[in-house]
């Protein structure tokens, strides 16, 4: 089998038979090269594994390159610290003694949140798991790589925190995706801006998956918390967590990404739960957004933002109108400035401040500021307001193909993607709907955000019938289906080869997303002398 020598093992480009890697400077000898990558280990015949990235009390992480997609991704390995440890050829996990029965139930939960998890992969702004597998006596999870920069690191090579009408260009399409993946029964618990990747097309992704088991005091000694993100239910031993428990780390990361830095750890705020913000800063961010950011970060997670659907509503305009309703003067700059020392101290819900002057502003990102070459620029994200007034009619976007609506850029107004959705209608990659809606009128420079189709939401099982697991299982994924294993005897079908389906014909129409059963022979049985 190929050995794939020429690959580099940190960023899985061709360096040729280079021992420096021409893209990303990584030396081949390099100490750090873990014993997958030292010994050219392809697992399941699909994945080469690479350099090691980051660890945690639960599970490595790999760099990985998917032979058959040729395309770089990331692989998860289960490997809890504290109860294994790696045999002598570093690659096969040893469970400790008497620690089996432990390892086998976290295990379990390993797998059955990773399963769930890609269950929701139609998700657009979710970080995609398509293929989950055991090996070495341990599992694997595979998912896709975003090509992309962590929010903690474009906004520190912003040099300055984002204003709020760029910062709801990320944010908005992320608080959608956090509504759907909660209601699929599913928690992150380390919401933080390292954890969220601003992709080279400007989209923002959630990425950093683990289990409960990591995030939460109880299970493992070395608890994973992230100072000024985690929320205060997190620090109480086996507290049962909600909705809100993401909803405290989200509104955390966007408070960072309007200020500048993160709030008061939770274990500091108990006695004082106020947030502070600079006064010059808090000119430039909506009441309302004051307000939401006031309600998701509440200590007590009985008075916080709920659901990750109340959050989108407070941060829209009409909370500020049902304040007004409400009989609160926004116009009182002075019922909040309680201190003379350049900050304010935020109190409660209702606590609001500036009237915000509109303004439309521009989101740039250079294609190759991504590139270790480059010396990254301080206009990674420009935020100009815009000094033309002239007055635009916003064209009908819908039906139209989204990439070529992105490569035909046009001066007068910006595109955003917010979401993609199943579509009966509307073929797959063309726009489905947009706002501002058609016909309006607006001033010249504006955003147009728009959601894209991802085809019919039912599709029909392809004919997989003597293929190889392998190859049914890449043909279900790219169909939007996540692939499971079992096989049976046959005297018919050789062994290895593809039965069909359970439960399911070719050619039948099932919902994209759900889990089939591929059924593999597994020859014909042998009878005993």
């Amino acid at each position: 089998m190929e050995k794939f020598e020429n690959l580099c093992m940190k960023c899985m480009s061709d360096k040729g038979d280079k021992k420096q890697c021409p893209f990303c400077g990584y030396i081949s000898d390099n100490k750090q090269i873990s014993k997958f990558a030292e010994k050219k280990i392809i697992l399941q015949g699909k994945y080469v594994v690479g350099n090691e990235i980051s660890r945690n009390a639960e599970s490595v992480c790999y760099v990985g390159y998917d032979i058959k997609n040729k395309s770089k991704v990331n692989i998860r390995e289960f490997f809890p610290s504290e109860i294994c440890s790696k045999s002598v050829d570093g690659m096969t996990v040893v469970v400790k003694e008497s620690c089996n029965e432990k390892y086998e139930n976290l295990k379990n939960n390993f797998l059955c949140y990773f399963r769930t998890l890609a269950k929701v992969r139609d998700i657009d702004s979710v970080e995609s798991v398509y293929d989950i597998f055991t090996d070495y006596g341990t599992a694997y999870v595979v998912s896709d790589y975003i090509d992309g920069i962590t929010l903690f690191e474009f906004i520190k090579r912003n040099r300055k925190p984002l204003d709020w009408d760029t910062a709801k260009i990320l944010f908005m399409p992320i608080i959608s995706a956090f509504s759907r993946f909660n209601k699929a029964g599913l928690n992150h618990l380390a919401v933080t801006p390292k954890s969220l990747i601003v992709g080279r097309n400007g989209k923002m992704y959630i990425s950093d998956f683990s289990t409960p088991n990591l995030r939460r005091l109880g299970t493992f000694s070395d608890f994973e918390f992230n100072k000024g993100f985690t929320a205060p239910e997190q620090y109480v031993k086996n507290c049962v967590l909600t909705q809100a428990t993401d909803v405290y780390g989200l509104t955390a990361s966007l408070f960072f990404s309007l200020v500048g830095f993160a709030p008061k750890d939770a274990s500091e705020r108990e006695s004082d739960g106020r947030i502070l913000i600079p006064v010059k800063l808090l000119k430039n961010i909506p009441p309302h957004v004051v307000s939401a950011l006031s309600n998701g970060l509440k200590i007590n997670v009985k008075l916080r933002t709920q659901t990750f659907d109340i959050l989108r509503d407070e941060l829209t305009e009409t909370s500020a109108k049902y304040l007004k309703e409400q009989g609160t003067d926004v116009n009182k700059k002075e019922s909040i400035l309680t201190k003379k020392n350049n900050v304010v101290w935020i109190i409660g819900a209702a606590v609001v401040a500036l009237i915000l002057f509109g303004s439309i502003f521009v989101f740039y990102m250079n294609s190759n500021t991504y590139s270790k070459q480059e010396t990254p620029k301080d206009d990674l994200l420009t935020l100009n307001a815009s000094d033309n007034q002239e007055n635009i009619i916003v064209p009908n976007l819908i039906g139209s193909d989204f990439e070529e609506l992105q490569n035909n850029t046009s001066d007068d107004y910006n595109i955003f993607l917010s979401e993609k959705v199943f579509d009966d209608k509307i073929e797959e990659g063309k726009v489905v709907s947009q706002i501002p809606q058609p016909s309006s009128s607006v001033k010249k420079g504006s955003n147009i955000i728009v959601n894209v189709s991802k085809g019919q939401k039912f599709k029909a099982l392809p004919l997989i019938e003597g293929l190889t697991l392998a190859q049914a299982s890449y043909i279900l994924s790219k169909d939007g289906f996540v692939p499971l294993q079992e096989s049976q005897y046959s005297k018919d079908v050789e062994q290895g080869k593809v039965i069909g389906y359970k439960g399911y014909l070719a050619g039948d129409k099932v919902e994209r997303g759900i889990q089939v059963t591929i059924i593999v022979s597994r020859g014909e049985i042998k009878n005993k002398m």
